[in-house]
């Protein structure tokens, strides 16, 4: 596996400078608000390079004109061969906008599309080496840590619940402790496998129903219990469970609509540093 690059944190003012002066440049103006790794290892200092090497550098742009902004993102990351933006390469939050990725003298950039509101600070950055002497004054806007921690966990990445765990950080809106666990220990996707012939035999009816939390499930009519789920009924059986929320295909099944059990396929989580698991289904 090749190697990846790690970029210096000293040199991350210089680098946000240098990209966001370059995208103006080329018509993708606006604000650009540094987020990730750069802010809290490369500006605020909270866990060392050594402890969080840095290899891109993260930015959410909120566009002066957001389709000449798009046109700009999209072009430089067709010319790196680049998706643009990425779709399958990358895990796709609900509600989160598109990343377009391109290079930069050999470092990964990747901009964020805002169209939504981006909590940030400024942070001022006086004498900042340029090179051969020269310094410079840099403004540089940092995103929120809590909405950088947030959206991290949303993508379920072991090392970012390292970085949340050794700077102990804990989002102030949730006190109540199941929350917090969810934050500090996220689900993480283990395994997957389809039914196998013995369970399939004593499925009568899988249709997709509303969930009572959120989402949708499955509900299985069965002629005998399946193991491990829960059961519900007398004459005959049913069982729960919900659709994976991540699996945009399996979350485009309609209410009501008979789903084949060739096409199920169970799906377990786990949470990360824990025993405990969970199981979705998802649609095939």
């Amino acid at each position: 596996m090749k190697e990846m690059k790690k970029i210096k944190a000293e040199y991350i003012p210089l680098l946000y400078n240098n990209v966001t002066n370059l995208l103006t440049a080329l018509g993708a103006t606006g604000t650009y608000v540094l987020t990730g790794s750069g802010v809290y290892v490369g500006i605020l200092k909270k866990l060392t390079e050594k402890e969080h090497p840095i290899h891109d550098l993260d930015l959410k742009l909120i566009p002066d004109r957001p389709l000449d902004a798009a046109r700009v993102l999209t072009t430089l990351s067709m010319l790196c061969a680049k998706e643009a933006p990425s779709s399958e390469e990358y895990f796709e939050l609900k509600g989160e906008p598109k990343r377009y990725d391109f290079i930069y003298q050999s470092i990964p950039v990747n901009v964020w599309l805002m169209l939504d509101p981006v909590r940030y600070d400024i942070i001022r950055l006086d004498k900042v080496s340029a090179g051969s002497g020269y310094k410079l004054d840099v403004d540089i806007p940092i995103e929120n840590l809590d909405d950088i921690f947030l959206a991290k966990i949303k993508m379920n990445r072991p090392k970012d619940v390292k970085d949340i765990e050794a700077l102990q950080w804990d989002y102030h809106n949730y006190n109540a402790p199941y929350l917090y666990d969810d934050i500090l220990h996220p689900w993480v996707f283990d395994s997957q496998r389809p039914m196998t012939d013995e369970e399939k035999k004593y499925v009568v009816k899988a249709e997709v129903i509303p969930s009572q939390f959120s989402g949708k499930s499955i509900m299985f009519t069965c002629t005998a219990n399946l193991d491990n789920l829960h059961r519900y009924g007398e004459k005959k059986v049913y069982h729960y469970m919900s659709i994976d929320e991540h699996d945009d295909a399996s979350m485009k099944a309609v209410i009501g609509e008979e789903i084949s059990v060739d096409s199920i396929m169970w799906v377990k989580y786990k949470r990360y540093n824990s025993v405990e698991t969970c199981d979705r289904v998802r649609i095939k």
